[in-house]
């Protein structure tokens, strides 16, 4: 039981900060195309619509690996990867990539975005109820066992 309440704080704690970086940036996004990117509206909507494309693209993709690949223990460890570049992936690659061709950027940006945030949502949520059901299982087995 002690330790399922550990498992319990850190997957708590790695939502948490998951959905705190997707609404953070999120929130934020448009504000930075426009002032610090210097894109105008229909460009910012470009930007928006072929993110939104992608995330509906992404789907087939999750359905695949949850299928035939399935999901391993180290499934959050790449999670957090995908998710610790994606400051740097703002700065260095997808700002300079839209003042250069917005409609390229658009397309790595929705590339990379889809796969850090969709994808990663699905496959956390997913891992998450696993989790939760083999907690069950074995805190079930625990207490059948005392009888």
């Amino acid at each position: 039981m002690k330790g399922s309440k550990s498992l319990y704080w850190k997957l708590s704690a790695y939502f948490f900060f998951f959905f705190f970086t997707w609404s953070a940036s999120y929130s934020l996004f448009s504000i930075w195309l426009g002032q610090e990117i210097k894109l105008n509206g229909s460009e910012t909507g470009l930007i928006f619509s072929v993110n939104a494309i992608f995330a509906l693209f992404i789907q087939p993709l999750y359905g695949y690996i949850s299928d035939k690949i399935g999901l391993k223990k180290n499934i959050l460890f790449f999670i957090s990867l995908l998710l610790v570049f994606v400051g740097p992936f703002y700065i260095f690659i997808y700002g300079p990539l839209l003042q250069y061709n917005v409609f390229l950027g658009a397309v790595v940006g929705g590339l990379y975005l889809g796969v850090a945030f969709w994808l990663v949502s699905e496959l956390s949520n997913l891992t998450l109820k696993r989790l939760v059901v083999s907690i069950s299982l074995s805190t079930e087995n625990q207490e059948c066992g005392a009888r």
